[in-house]
């Protein structure tokens, strides 16, 4: 279906529309075991979807690198990418007759590959298989945390995958594009997929307290997948920003000393380049407002959330063409190749040049944790009910 802000919504659910009455049923969400201790955008969606469900009536306890240890109706697992704990959690609910909904998260394996390959080009395992490389990961994010679940996916990764998305009761993509990316890479076919998006907290609108200034603002954790380097690059390069300024928004990843260097060195070496490293929420939303354009070039994502951000500051937004974005954003935004510097900057000059248009509040309102959490929860009831 089709919606009045021009989103399409995908459902595959066999039977019709499920009400929100009588949501008093109890949830289990499940993640890695190290979503604290390092947080990424999977972290905050579980975190998200447990307090609007919570709101919701829904009884919810958070699972982190372990299953269930109270009685659930539904389990809701987070990230396939990062596979042993959505295994061991799919394993849990086929022996405790459990329904299992996934929420995928799924960076696809090619655009991973492409920029692996780019990022070690001087390691000789620059062709090593993405199976392989993120069966390494995962033995080594899991450090601490070895069991059978860790061993079975890492030595067994695509098999893993294969049997964990199998045993799904639903899988909950961020996007049409997400799920058959993921079906088409692991040749495998879900039992039911049902779209729920991303969502994004929207908070107050500053955009028209907030006069523009010549500012363009990368925000992003400072990290090679992010692409600050080539995002200032193409800043320095462009003739018709030299009027702006470049503010770039991000913590350290301190995983990534090297990049740091280069970045800080950039950083310190010109006038025009502004780095914050960390600023809160409200404080993040009153820079899209003033800010002449939001930029995010990363080389994968899934859905690049910031762009939702911008867009509802008022602001013109550059958006990576490598992930589910398309599904979001439409013809709303500019899009850039993250690999080529000058496709960088001449999608910059341009999203300054031309008419800008804040989309209406139907758009926004369709990406708000309300109407996502409404979505999940009806998502919740078809399972049960069906």
């Amino acid at each position: 279906t089709r919606t009045s802000s021009g989103v399409y919504i995908f459902y595959t659910w066999p039977g019709g529309i499920v009400t929100l009455e009588n949501a008093s049923i109890n949830v289990a969400l499940c993640i890695r075991a190290d979503a604290e201790s390092s947080p990424g955008g999977d972290w905050l969606q579980l975190q998200k979807t447990a307090n609007t469900l919570q709101a919701l009536g829904v009884n919810t306890q958070i699972c982190v690198g372990r299953v269930p240890e109270q009685p659930v109706d539904l389990v809701h697992a987070f990230n396939l990418t990062r596979l042993s704990n959505t295994h061991m959690v799919a394993q849990w609910c086929q022996q405790n007759d459990v329904p299992l909904a996934i929420s995928s998260i799924w960076h696809s394996l090619a655009d991973m590959g492409l920029f692996y390959s780019e990022h070690f080009r001087h390691w000789p395992g620059q062709r090593f298989p993405m199976p392989a490389y993120l069966a390494l990961k995962e033995l080594l994010y899991e450090r601490g945390h070895w069991n059978r679940h860790v061993w079975t996916a890492a030595l067994r990764w695509r098999m893993t995958q294969k049997k964990t998305v199998q045993q799904a009761t639903v899988l909950l993509p961020n996007s049409p594009e997400e799920g058959q990316t993921l079906e088409q890479e692991l040749a495998v076919n879900a039992k039911v997929t049902h779209v729920i998006p991303n969502a994004v907290d929207l908070g107050h609108c500053y955009a028209e307290q907030s006069p523009k200034e010549k500012l363009i603002v990368c925000p992003g954790r400072l990290e090679p997948r992010k692409n600050q380097q080539r995002v200032v690059e193409a800043f320095l390069a462009s003739k018709a920003l030299q009027e702006y300024d470049l503010l770039l928004l991000g913590a350290l990843n301190q995983r990534h000393a090297a990049y740091q260097d280069r970045f800080l060195t950039l950083v310190n070496t010109h006038d025009r380049l502004r780095w914050v490293d960390h600023v809160s929420f409200e404080e993040a939303q009153r820079i899209y407002a003033r800010s002449a354009l939001v930029v995010l070039a990363s080389h994968f994502e899934t859905t690049g959330l910031v762009g939702l951000e911008g867009l509802y500051q008022g602001t013109p937004v550059v958006m990576t063409e490598r992930c589910y974005t398309d599904y979001y954003y439409g013809d709303r935004v500019t899009y850039c190749d993250p690999y080529q510097v000058a496709s960088i900057q001449q999608a910059m000059e341009q999203a300054i040049e031309r008419p800008f248009q804040r989309p209406d509040s139907n758009y926004f309102e369709y990406f708000s944790w309300d109407n996502v959490g409404r979505m999940t929860l009806s998502t919740y009831q078809q399972v049960l009910h069906s």
